[in-house]
């Protein structure tokens, strides 16, 4: 803009003081010094008029921008803002990466403490228990140790165990999945008056059998449920930072767009010069395009 207003200035200076000097002579002869001079100073405004003059498309920048923030602002010539967004966008994927790590991390650590104090073999042996009580078991009779839990022997045959998943739907409210995915380890601690008796510290067989005992957390379920807390907690943040990658996408995308539509309503500008014909002969004339 200094620069705009410096040749706008020194060009009308210019032009008036011509104009004067050729008010000044009934005849308006061709003057070849002032006309060579202008004609100069035209021919070296040319290029950066022409580089003002060709506007830019709002769509290609806006499409830059949502397939990388800070590209749009690159192609507008906007390169604080380009720097700005490309910042930010590598902040949060580096946040999100970092808290994925942490949850990840914390995830295994809690499988693998679920996995040493929560046993599948006292759970099964509880149902099996709860069957029998209620005249619900079909099956044959199966051994029992002194602390309720089926002996190894019983345990290990595929029919039995099929039999104890049979019963399990009768017994129980939920359905414990047959391979250790997430829903597996979520059930063991949020459902305790069916999955808590599986747990090494329940204070005993039963303790949960009683609806008042249900919020009543062992150390080791309190643990646990910590674990899982503080991972799902980090997936959150990670999550979080995704759903600002997204942001910050639409944020330079709308920037982007809206930059190349200023840029191109700024002035554009040229000197004119050009000998004229007037009936007492030719007149050297001056002027100054305005585009916009």
């Amino acid at each position: 803009m200094k620069k705009l207003a410096r040749l706008i200035f020194v060009s009308l200076v210019l032009a008036a003081t011509l104009f004067a000097a050729d008010s000044t002579q009934t005849q308006l002869p061709y003057n070849q010094e002032k006309y060579a001079m202008q004609a100069k100073a035209a021919d070296e405004n040319t290029p950066e008029l022409q580089q003002t003059m060709q506007k830019q498309s709002a769509v290609k920048a806006a499409l830059f921008s949502a397939i990388l923030p800070g590209a749009g602002q690159v192609y507008a010539k906007s390169y604080w803002k380009a720097v700005l967004f490309v910042g930010i966008e590598a902040a949060l994927w580096s946040v999100n990466y970092v808290y994925n790590g942490k949850a990840k991390d914390e995830d295994t650590r809690m499988r693998a403490f679920g996995d040493v104090h929560w046993s599948e073999q006292k759970y099964w042996s509880k149902i099996y228990e709860k069957a029998v009580e209620r005249g619900a078991w079909n099956g044959s009779e199966l051994h029992v140790g002194a602390d309720h839990i089926i002996l190894d022997d019983d345990y290990n045959n595929p029919t039995v165990r099929n039999e104890l998943r049979e019963m399990e739907s009768a017994i129980g409210t939920h359905s414990l999945p047959t391979t250790k995915t997430q829903q597996y380890y979520e059930m063991i601690y949020k459902y305790l008056h069916q999955f808590g008796v599986g747990w090494d510290d329940a204070p005993s067989f039963d303790y949960y059998d009683e609806q008042a005992n249900i919020l009543h957390t062992t150390d080791h379920i309190s643990t646990y449920r910590d674990m899982r807390d503080r991972s799902n907690g980090y997936y959150d943040v990670a999550g979080n930072m995704l759903k600002l990658v997204m942001v910050n996408h639409l944020a330079s995308l709308f920037d982007a767009a809206w930059t190349v539509k200023s840029n191109n309503k700024k002035i554009g500008y040229a000197f004119r010069v050009k000998q004229q014909f007037t009936g007492y002969g030719y007149a050297t004339t001056y002027g100054l395009n305005i585009i916009w």
